[in-house]
């Protein structure tokens, strides 16, 4: 380089250092750095402190400046300790005093759930981890999912069965995840199955297949009281399935079968009884319209009997005024009314009597003079014979 000629001999030492430095810095910052060096008339001490300071200045950016993906988070260690958690973004820490808390060589990270492996599911098989934090410190903040394979527990009755449970959780405190417990995923199996087993063993074999959703609920009780310590959020839990001894399903498939059939007969029984409650009903509702009916056909009879009289009444009122109107123009027509009223009563005895005869009126006005001559003769004083007793008339 031309720049070179221009050192003076007593500077070769230093350029020489300042060379090795150049080739190690990448192209574009080499070729800035000799352009600078080029223009500028530097002394030995001059050039090695600029040498120094650009040195430092990469070796701080290139380890302290830090970015951390979406839905990641990272635990920042000073001097040993817990410093700071680092959000998604752009970050910068102290090169030398702070550090990026990553999994230990060799190790595994303790931040790891379960999911079950489909090539080796079972009762009697591990199931799969899962890592949450790899190996540059990234600790994921998206759900997961704890997916334990079957275990095998106890019911009340002494049945066995096998459960499969799922949980969906978050971290929400890295912190306390990977400082406040010693294995996130061993703790959160050991407890869900803990819990699992306890739950089970409270209920018989045909109470568990109806209450799913009250050993699920409790397990996510048993979850969310230790998981707050541990940063944690646990969203839900579920029963996927729950398996018994074939012995065991038939027995419960033949008492379903029978609580079926009770439950058929209970439902016959309540619709023949509502059946009848029905045609009770129908009976006592026909008979309160009969009577209803009845009723009001004795009130209108009893309503047109009463219009009935009424009208034969004002007709009565109606003659006796018309009859007073003429007994007060012509007094005497009491006397021929007086008359019809007792040929009226003498027609009436005459068709009732046996001996009744009806006459002429020239044979009743005779019989009436004979009449009259029989009382006469009647009530003549008797004859007296010679010695004075008296003699009947004959």
């Amino acid at each position: 380089m031309q720049w070179i000629e221009a050192v003076r001999a007593d500077q070769w030492v230093t350029a020489g250092g300042a060379l090795v430095c150049l080739s190690a810095l990448p192209v574009p910052y080499n070729r800035a750095l000799a352009a600078v060096l080029a223009l500028t008339a530097f002394d030995q001490a001059d050039l090695a402190f600029l040498v120094a300071c650009l040195a430092a200045c990469w070796i701080v950016l290139k380890q302290g400046l830090l970015r951390v993906p979406e839905g990641s988070n990272r635990l920042v260690e000073r001097l040993g300790r817990w410093h700071r958690t680092l959000p998604p973004g752009l970050h910068f820490i102290v090169p030398g005093l702070d550090r990026i808390r990553t999994p230990p060589r060799g190790a595994e990270s303790p931040l790891f759930t379960y999911i079950e492996d489909e090539d080796a599911a079972g009762p009697t098989n591990k199931p799969k981890k899962h890592y949450l934090m790899d190996r540059e410190g990234n600790i994921s903040l998206r759900e997961q999912m704890l997916d334990p394979v079957e275990i095998i527990a106890m019911a009340k009755d002494n049945s066995e069965l096998h459960p499969d449970t799922i949980a969906y959780f978050r971290i929400v405190d890295p912190a306390l995840a990977f400082y406040g417990v010693e294995s996130l995923g061993d703790a959160m199996l050991k407890l869900v199955h803990t819990t699992l087993r306890q739950e089970v063993g409270k209920l018989d074999a045909d109470q568990i297949i109806s209450s799913r959703e009250h050993i699920s609920r409790r397990l996510q009780e048993a979850l969310e009281a230790a998981s707050e310590a541990w940063g944690v959020k646990v969203l839900r839990v579920e029963i996927q399935s729950i398996h018994f001894k074939k012995e065991i399903e038939d027995a419960l498939s033949q008492q379903r079968q029978k609580e079926l059939e009770g439950r058929a007969n209970v439902m016959k029984a309540a619709k023949h009884k509502e059946a009848a409650i029905l045609v009770a009903e129908g009976e006592k509702q026909a008979q309160v319209l009969r009577a209803e009916g009845d009723f009001e056909a004795k009130r209108l009879a009893a309503e047109a009997a009463f219009l009935q009289e009424s009208k034969r009444l004002e007709g009565q009122a109606q003659g006796f005024e018309a009859m007073a109107r003429v007994l007060h123009t012509n007094p005497q027509a009491i006397i021929a009314l007086q008359a019809l009223e007792a040929q009226k009563s003498v027609a009436a005895s005459l068709g009732n009597s046996s001996n009744s005869m009806i006459l002429p009126m020239d044979i009743a006005g005779l019989m009436g003079t004979v009449g009259a001559l029989r009382r006469a003769w009647d009530g003549l004083p008797n004859l007296a014979d010679s010695n004075g007793h008296e003699v009947p008339r004959k």
